[in-house]
């Protein structure tokens, strides 16, 4: 598949980028563990990798981006409910399927450069690609929506930074990130770019549950011309958790080589590094959202070196009390 394609690929780019890690590695000495130390690296990831903190909230509304008064020439039903706010009815799962459908059909025959429908008027809106990844319910239609990128391209036409980061929350909310992943890894075909935002979320979604597909992500970062991965302290740390979630001889040894990559990104960028590269209009919501992430991530990579080493990393530490990640030293 496309998605462990990118992967091989960006293992072996993990190991070859220049500068992406430095040379040092770390004491491979066994370690003599004190009492709570002698848990596996797996025994780390099993008490919360399935826990509320990973829960993103279901966006099926996107109100802010639609016009309230239909298009005469869709159907009143395709929008009556599909915007209105989470206060009013909710849609059924077979209402949602019957507007999907709808929804569907209106748009699939406007598309392309010679249109079943012709003159195409009116023009079909962004919004209505927000609408369909929304209503959509299981990875098939997600996967059929994402084929009709390319006829959106043949329209001379442009999905936009807000449809790319709901396209990869729904990818991780209906469990099918490699959709995503097949996706981001052919532009030429697909013609959606991946922003910041969305490779967290990308990232995310398969940090833990496929780890290896976590390599991919930094091949997607630099074809995107998104900061290094390993300048990204939130996106770097997930990545560093999902190779000590493998637990492979060859990852756990990429974890140990990029430590001091970690180190330096931590210790020279102070507390409040992450808020100073959020790109710009970054909610309040996607800000605690990714200090969750971080929070959590670099928790399990302390964890993981104090099993390692049989030592914490004090760097580390202190950062994470700085930050109010801990509140005592000796805890995790």
């Amino acid at each position: 598949m496309q998605a462990s394609f990118i992967a091989k690929r960006s293992l072996a780019s993990l190991r070859l980028q220049h500068g992406f890690f430095t040379t040092r590695c770390l004491h491979n000495t066994p370690a003599v563990y004190k009492k709570k130390s002698t848990v596996g690296i797996d025994d780390l990831f099993f008490d919360e990798s399935s826990g509320n903190l990973f829960e993103d909230e279901v966006s099926t509304s996107m109100s802010t981006k639609q016009s309230s008064a239909p298009s005469a020439s869709v159907p009143a039903s395709l929008t009556s409910d599909i915007t209105s706010t989470p206060k009013k009815k909710r849609l059924t799962y077979e209402e949602r399927q019957t507007r999907y459908d709808e929804l569907l059909a209106f748009v699939k025959p406007r598309l392309g450069r010679n249109p079943e429908v012709k003159p195409v008027k009116p023009h079909i809106r962004n919004s209505a690609w927000l609408q369909l990844v929304s209503l959509a319910e299981t990875e098939r239609q997600l996967q059929e929506i994402a084929e009709l990128f390319p006829a959106w391209k043949d329209s001379g036409r442009e999905l936009n930074a807000t449809f790319s980061e709901l396209f990869v929350r729904r990818c991780e909310e209906l469990s099918c990130p490699k959709v995503a992943i097949n996706v981001f890894g052919d532009y030429a075909k697909y013609n959606l770019k991946l922003t910041l935002p969305a490779a967290r979320q990308l990232l995310h979604s398969v940090h833990l549950t496929e780890p290896r597909e976590a390599y991919g992500m930094a091949l997607l970062y630099s074809m995107y011309n998104l900061p290094e991965i390993s300048k990204d302290l939130v996106s770097f740390s997930m990545l560093l958790t999902a190779l000590f979630k493998e637990n492979s001889k060859e990852s756990t040894r990429l974890a140990k080589r990029f430590v001091p990559n970690l180190k330096q990104l931590v210790v020279g960028s102070g507390k409040n590094q992450q808020q100073q590269e959020e790109p710009v209009g970054t909610t309040s919501g996607q800000k605690e959202k990714w200090n969750t992430w971080l929070k959590w991530s670099l928790k399990k990579v302390d964890k993981a070196l104090f099993v390692q080493n049989g030592l914490r990393e004090e760097w580390l530490r202190d950062w994470r009390m700085r930050s109010g990640h801990i509140l005592e030293p000796t805890r995790f």
